[in-house]
């Protein structure tokens, strides 16, 4: 089998990028639902959705990598065997009883030809169609993962870091929710969310008084 590797590995690494970048997304969008908040507010980094993707649609990726090694060596096999010859004349077999009646074409080699290369385009098309699937259904569960750990966050705030806001004289205690490029989303006790600039924002530990700090 002859290919490209340079071509390959780039198409490869590219797709996954894509992948890993739009599950990134949507795992943000889920898990800032809860709190009313937009990423496209805080700003994240081509660099932070791709590392979100590959935290959380880690499994899929997996998946898809050993699903992508078994269709090659399936291929393989395919190719090998000439396995497209004997799928073409197993189903020649099955519908010979409508072509009794039919004149047998004078180049048969090109029917032959036609036949192998429209049960490959069949299955290459299968393959696409399952994968696409397989790649959108893995997409919309990671945004339901995110929406699902932020409503658990919502409810127990106090898993997230404790922080301070310089300047601000506000007693209650405040968290930090996620961190952008731009903004902060913070979240105080009473469960208000606000946005902040990160540079004001000073991480706490819970084992110590913030009124101390």
């Amino acid at each position: 089998m002859k290919f490209n590797f340079s071509l390959d590995t780039a198409i490869i690494i590219s797709l996954i990028a894509i992948f890993l970048f739009v599950s990134g997304q949507a795992y943000l969008g889920g898990f800032l639902r809860p709190f009313y908040v937009d990423p496209i507010v805080l700003n994240f980094s081509v660099q932070d959705k791709i590392y979100w993707g590959f935290l959380k649609a880690l499994n899929p990726l997996i998946t898809i990598f050993l699903i992508g090694i078994t269709l090659y060596v399936l291929k393989y096999i395919y190719v090998s065997l000439e396995l497209d010859q004997k799928i073409v004349d197993f189903l020649r077999r099955k519908i010979k009883f409508r072509l009794k009646h039919q004149v047998k074409p004078h180049n048969s080699s090109q029917t032959d030809k036609l036949e192998k290369n429209y049960t490959t385009f069949t299955i290459y098309v299968s393959l696409i169609i399952g994968c696409s699937f397989m790649l959108f259904t893995s997409i919309l569960d990671t945004q339901e993962k995110g929406k699902k750990n932020g409503s658990e966050v919502l409810s127990n705030i106090k898993e997230l870091p404790l922080i301070k806001i310089t300047g601000n004289e506000n007693n209650l205690k405040q968290y930090r929710i996620l961190c952008g490029s731009a903004l902060c989303a913070v979240i105080d006790e009473k469960k208000n969310v606000s946005l902040v600039e990160p540079k004001n924002i000073l991480y706490l530990s819970s084992n110590f008084d913030v009124k101390t700090s």
